[in-house]
């Protein structure tokens, strides 16, 4: 049987707050959502990531591999025993359970759409596939890539356990590529029998490959697979067949069966060796500086020795080979299978494809299956055993991987390390066969009428309505309907020209799949409310007057509307539609009313009538085709008041976006701050309570009420330097950096011995681009703070300062001091090598 998958989209991003990150639930069955986390296994400056990955990578605990404060760590983290001599038998928990927390944290909206996804699922009897997402730019930011997240546990099991998969999706510029899917798939099995004694590599048992037949036999009779071995296990062979053999008889899954490795080899061209992992720096045979680390597989030359080609190489090939200017052409290989060793492994790079799988992906293949870590020949040849009777039963790759890895000992510490990378646009789950006639004749027969699906309320559908819909194509969606409305007031032609330019849209986006627009013109009270229970809509877009809304929620011939309260009405109004996640205000927005709504719906954005019908209609086709391409209602927004600036527009004082998070949490502030006020009505002349009323107003974003606070504090203690440092801080945080200036001055005219404030008054000249008065502040601030492991960041920027001002000598020695600080400092290293680049550029 051919199952299929629900899919949670999980968009993990960095945020400029050290150690923080966005996780946003971009798609689900059960809606979307956004928390913010934290990189796990962080103490104060240091990240542990790396000592991680070699635990994981270790089938038992070696003291040489890891330095005596690590062990240290480990022991405080409960990682390691308190004799040292083994990993702590509940190992993989501990670490599934802190990268549960944060991937998912707890009781944060990404938990619940969790869970309301995985029961949902479960219902219809299909694997829910969580798709970790990532921007191919991350690295720079955060490692987050490099995390484990397949391993996460949340305190009753793994969920690799029970019916969750995962698949990994790397977003850079080019389009995701769409290839078709076939009726019978072409695999070319690689079997390389090339070893290298001096890294370690041992020759391969040969059973993989008999076992891929064998499993296959079935598929193969009833012509669902063809399988094919290259004759000689080298590259310049798969080349070969790759150009050789296109159309019918072009391989579709390609399956590594070797050895393969995670590091660097020598660029020298006479020497060539390679190394294993990241640690070293030159060459140990001809000290050639080596490149960045990289994943390799090992094919064998012509003579049957190591031939260790790099991703890219490999990649370039398959890429290259997709083209012909002949009346043929390949469909190209659009799923690779990789046995090897660390092939799915990047870890400390300066990009997220210097691993094997995923420069394989960057090079346009659509799937790879690949291992984070080393493996054993028996948990290989179990996995492919399981993941090609799978895939002979056209089941997907997410859904084949998941069934593979369950036969690697769920109890042992082999099932967390293969990983499934998938960018297939239209197929997340990576769905390799295509449907033939009998599948769609069952299909025909249990679907239920699309249209009838649309209309019933999530929580009105029946489980057996789900599972037949879901059975229709590969991750059906549930539909999100736009709601279009417009009040009498607004000129119906006008609407008539958005609504058509907002369907325009969606079908353009990628999803397009999974939005229905309905329209209706001139609803009034009673309108509005049966529109919302008969549609659903996710979103419900309101095009009106500036008088606002009032009339969609009180009849016109009620005999008492002053005595009615609106903020009470909508409350009521929303506890029965609760489908809605967005409403927009378009020409109709009144700030007190939006944030009545937005207490009751995640968002709601307002639109100033003044901005203009052509600019408003540039907006809303932009924000409605970013969200049908899968982003986020906030990055849509985002998308629509770019495109506003794009036109010289300042979207700013005509758009405005609320979420129910950030309201909820305004509100408080509010409170606190009523209460700060009552608390200076009484005592005036504290000055500890205007500096708790200053910061509770920066949250606020009130930047002219922070500074009378600040200015009201100095007068009650105006020797008081940390005042004054407080309020360049505010100052900064406001986008003020002149401001700043002249308030860390004040705090330098009354106390000149803390770095913190020099360090701070640099920054901000570096800001207005005062370079040389910013190297006296940084220099000030070295001067006073010694070295220590908390100030690598401080040597770094000093760095960039005196680069910026060509004092490249200067520049290079501190950026040494700051790697001397934090050797893993991997933004001052890449900065030394490029002021490095320079004055060799400006000698030659």
């Amino acid at each position: 049987m051919n199952r299929r998958s629900k899919l949670l989209e999980l968009l993990l991003s960095p945020l400029l707050t050290s150690n923080h990150f966005r996780v946003t639930v971009t798609q689900s069955p059960a809606g979307e959502g956004s928390a913010e986390s934290y990189l796990p296994f962080v103490d104060g400056e240091q990240n542990w990531r790396s000592t991680l990955t070699r635990a994981l990578e270790l089938v038992s605990f070696k003291a040489e591999y890891f330095t005596t404060v690590e062990q240290d760590w480990m022991v405080k983290a409960d990682l390691l025993t308190e004799n040292r001599q083994a990993f702590h038998p509940d190992l993989r928990k501990i670490i599934g359970q802190a990268l549960y927390r944060a991937l998912i944290p707890p009781n944060s909206k990404v938990e619940r759409l969790l869970n309301e996804s995985i029961q949902l699922a479960n219902n219809c009897g299909v694997q829910l596939l969580v798709q970790l997402k990532f921007e191919a730019d991350t690295v720079q930011v955060a490692h987050l890539p490099d995390y484990p997240w397949e391993l996460i546990h949340d305190g009753t099991g793994f969920l690799l356990h029970h019916q969750v998969g995962f698949s990994r999706y790397i977003a850079f510029s080019a389009v995701p590529p769409s290839l078709p899917m076939v009726k019978q798939v072409n695999v070319l099995l690689i079997s390389s029998g090339a070893c290298d004694k001096a890294l370690g590599f041992k020759p391969l048992p040969k059973k993989e490959r008999a076992v891929i037949a064998e499993t296959l036999k079935a598929a193969i009779g009833e012509q669902r697979i063809r399988l094919r071995e290259l004759s000689e296990p080298t590259l310049d062979e798969l080349a070969a067949y790759l150009t050789q053999n296109q159309e019918k008889e072009a391989p579709h899954l390609l399956h590594f069966d070797g050895h393969g490795l995670f590091g660097k080899q020598c660029t020298n061209p006479g020497c060539r060796t390679v190394h294993k992992g990241i640690k070293s720096k030159n060459c140990k045979n001809c000290s050639t500086l080596l490149p960045d680390a990289q994943g390799y597989l090992l094919f064998e030359d012509e003579y049957g020795d190591s031939d260790y080609v790099s991703a890219s190489q490999l990649g370039t090939i398959l890429q290259q080979t997709r083209q012909s200017d002949g009346k043929h052409q390949t469909g190209g290989v659009v799923a690779l299978v990789l046995s090897a060793c660390q092939s799915g492994m990047a870890v400390e790079g300066e990009s997220v494809f210097q691993g094997t799988a995923q420069n394989l992906i960057h090079h346009r293949v659509p799937a790879v299956v690949a291992m984070q870590y080393s493996v054993t020949s028996e948990s290989m040849i179990a996995f492919a055993r399981q993941f090609y009777c799978s895939i002979g039963e056209k089941n997907s790759l997410a859904v084949a991987v998941s069934q593979g890895r369950a036969m690697m000992r769920v109890d042992g510490n082999q099932w967390y390390r293969p990983v499934l990378y998938l960018r297939w646009r239209d197929n997340e789950g990576g769905q390799l066969f295509a449907a033939s006639e009998s599948d769609a004749s069952t299909l025909r027969k249990v679907s239920i009428p699309q249209k009838a699906y649309i209309e019933q309320s999530r929580d009105m559908v029946s489980d057996e309505q789900l599972e037949n819909v879901s059975l229709g194509r590969a991750n059906t969606p549930i539909i999100k309907p736009v709601l279009i409305l417009s009040t009498p007031q607004k000129n119906p032609s006008q609407r008539i020209k958005e609504v058509r330019e907002i369907g325009d849209a969606l079908r353009r986006s990628r999803h397009r799949q999974q939005f229905e627009v309905q329209n209706k013109l001139e609803v009034g009270a009673s309108d509005f409310s049966s529109a919302l229970s008969e549609i659903q809509p996710y979103i419900v877009d309101i095009a009106g007057c500036e008088d606002g809304i009032e009339d969609l929620f009180i009849e016109d011939d009620s005999n008492n509307k002053e005595s009615i309260r609106l903020g009470e009405l909508i409350s009521k109004f929303f506890d029965f539609h609760r489908s809605v996640v967005c409403i927009i205000l378009n020409g109709c927005y009144l700030e007190d009313q939006a944030r009545e709504i937005v207490q009751h719906v995640e968002f709601v954005i307002g639109i100033n009538q003044h901005l203009g019908e052509r600019k408003i209609l540039a907006f809303l086709t932009e924000f409605y085709f970013h969200l049908g391409t899968g982003i986020t209602i906030q990055d849509s927004y985002k998308a629509g008041c770019y495109k506003l600036l794009q036109t010289g527009s300042d979207s700013a004082q005509f758009l405005t976006l609320l979420d129910r998070s950030s309201e909820l949490q305004r509100q408080e502030l509010e409170k606190e701050l009523a209460s700060c006020n009552e608390e200076l009505e009484s005592d005036p002349n504290n000055a500890s309570l205007w500096r708790k009323r200053a910061d509770i107003l920066k949250g606020l974003n009130r930047p002219d009420e922070v500074t009378e606070s600040y200015k009201k504090a100095s007068l009650i203690e105006p020797g008081n330097y940390e005042i004054r440092a407080e309020k360049g801080d505010a100052l900064e945080q406001f986008g003020m950096p002149e401001e700043a200036i002249t308030a860390y001055d004040e705090a330098l005219e009354l106390y000149q011995d803390d770095y913190e404030v020099w360090w701070k008054k640099g920054k901000a000249l570096v800001e207005v681009k005062k370079y040389r008065e910013a190297m006296g502040s940084y220099e000030k601030a070295l001067a006073l703070k010694p070295p220590s492991p908390t100030n690598y960041v401080i040597y770094r920027e000093y760095g960039f300062i005196c680069e910026i001002l060509v004092q490249y000598q200067k520049s290079i020695t501190s950026y040494k001091n700051s790697l001397k600080l934090q050797p893993k400092y991997r933004a001052a290293n890449y900065d030394k090598r490029r002021v490095y680049r320079k004055m060799y550029s400006g000698k030659s």
